[in-house]
Formats: C-alpha cells, structure tokens, sequence
C-alpha cells in the first residue's frame, strides 16, 4: 500500500499536536481515537479534508497562508514522489522558491474572496483539484486504517 515516507513523521507531529489540544506532550485514549476515527474507513472524505485542513492550520486562526499552504504542499510532494533520499530541512529549504510558487498559485486560484489565505470551504475546493493531495489523504487513511487491525 501506500507509504508517507520521510514527511510522514512531520504529519504524524502535525496531527499529534492537533489531537494534543492539552499541550501536555500525551494524548488522553479518547485524543487518540478521535484522530483514528477522522481516518477511519468510516469517516468521510469531507472529515479527512477537514483534518488535513486542521493539521496545517497551526496557528488555529481557520485559514491557511501562503506559508501554511507551502508546508503542505512539500509534505504532499514529497509523499507523492516516494520517500527518496530526504530531510525535512535540507528539502524545505532546496524547494522553498517552488514551494512558495506553488502556494501563491493555489491562492490565487482558490482564494475567492481576495484575503491572501483559503478557507476550509476554499480549501476543500483547491484540495479536490489536486490528485496529489487527494493521493495524500488517501495515504493517511490507508495509515491509520492500519492501526485498527
């Protein structure tokens, strides 16, 4: 099946800290299946959306920014591409230019209101036309999925 390969640590992260609403460093069992439960086989791809979403909205604000969009979409990339030889950092860094273009783009695509930044509902939209992300999502589910075994 599908691999997250070096970026699914990151993601992990992403939704720990998510799930983690306490900040304590530990998740409550009842955390922990909330966040199995958005993945499960159950859930729709609305909530999978919806916890991607959430993932990278780390400031909470609601929305995702130029930066917050350029995060995802290394995470997406690079799981898309196959694990390869790469490090978080050393890869952020070598793709940041293409990284940011790629963001902006997604924005002014997306961004129906002119805010500099989508909301879930425009985010919901730029996600549906990307496979990547999709794929992505996809490769969540097929991890977690994994954990109900």
């Amino acid at each position: 099946g599908p691999e997250l390969g070096a970026y699914g640590e990151v993601a992990a992260h992403r939704v720990f800290d998510l799930l983690d609403t306490t900040k304590s460093g530990s998740l409550p069992f009842e955390q922990f299946c909330v966040g199995v439960c958005a993945f499960s086989r159950s859930s729709t791809p609305a909530d999978r959306l919806g916890l991607l979403f959430a993932t990278f909205d780390t400031d909470r604000s609601g929305f995702l920014g130029p930066d917050h969009l350029a995060e995802l979409l290394l995470v997406v990339s690079v799981a898309a591409d196959g694990p390869g030889d790469v490090s978080p950092g050393r890869t952020a860094d070598m793709y940041r230019p293409l990284l940011d273009m790629m963001a902006q783009t997604a924005l002014s695509r997306f961004d129906a209101d002119r805010d500099g930044k989508l909301s879930s509902k425009e985010f919901a939209a730029f996600a549906q036309s990307e496979a990547d992300v999709g794929a992505f999502v996809v490769a969540l589910s097929t991890s977690f999925a994994r954990l109900q075994r």
